[in-house]
């Protein structure tokens, strides 16, 4: 958890809680069961929204395919007790391009989920700083400006967008290997669209080193960034950086 975003480490418990509302209705734990049976990774970006409805509606507006709006609620322990996360979701599944898919994220109690003890880290890191897929451009740059409007800047051969949470960048695959070529890309089982690097920013790269170093982690360390193997974190590429943005 971080000030303005986070990582969710997610998987598969109980199979056959799948569909209990029926075969045809979309399944949020099944979409993401069939993506980890093909690959780790990047499975789908949450997207902050304060007010669910009201970005469902324009998000269709501007002709993306949904799975329709979700409302759940679920248990959860903070640091003063239990309590319970009130979440509405809007689901836009790329069919095509799964990994450039996302869901819009209301959190009606966002005091439960950005927690202050949550956001502090031995490594030091305070936040995602940016997101880099890889493949075809003009695929990016499409779902992007359906999100994001006239925010989509494309130059010097990239997509790119500030969501003000985090900078996403869209690059092609040989480019992408020039600019990180110490680095072996994750492992994929199509030639789609995939999110291949997260880049977060530490307080003390100095700190992120001696950890990666003590624990004998496959990674590639500059003077200015560290680079963590796919094949240790979840099969993308993440990236540590010292800038000092909160």
């Amino acid at each position: 958890m971080f000030a303005k975003n986070f990582i969710e480490l997610i998987s598969v418990d109980d199979r056959s809680k799948f569909h209990i509302n029926g075969k045809n209705s979309f399944c949020f734990g099944d979409n993401l069961d069939k993506f980890l049976q093909r690959e780790e990774g990047v499975a789908l970006l949450a997207l902050y929204s304060g007010n669910a409805d009201q970005d469902y509606e324009l998000l269709l507006k501007n002709g993306l395919v949904s799975q329709g709006r979700v409302d759940f609620r679920r248990a959860i322990k903070t640091p003063k007790g239990p309590d319970e996360a009130v979440v509405s979701l809007a689901l836009f599944i790329d069919s095509q391009n799964p990994d450039l898919s996302n869901f819009i994220c209301q959190q009606h109690k966002p005091e439960l989920i950005w927690v202050p003890e949550w956001q502090k880290h031995i490594n030091q890191v305070n936040g995602i700083t940016q997101i880099i897929y890889i493949g075809d451009l003009s695929i990016i740059e499409q779902r992007w400006r359906a999100l994001y409007g006239d925010k989509v800047q494309v130059r010097a051969g990239k997509v790119e967008v500030d969501t003000t949470s985090s900078l996403l960048i869209g690059m092609k695959e040989q480019d992408f290997i020039n600019q990180y070529p110490n680095i072996s890309l994750p492992k994929w089982e199509s030639d789609t669209i995939h999110a291949v690097l997260i880049q977060v920013n530490t307080l003390s790269l100095d700190i992120v080193k001696d950890i990666v170093l003590a624990e004998n982690i496959n990674s590639h360390i500059t003077h200015d960034s560290v680079l963590i193997s796919p094949d240790f974190t979840g099969n993308v590429i993440l990236e540590f950086v010292e800038t000092h943005t909160s």
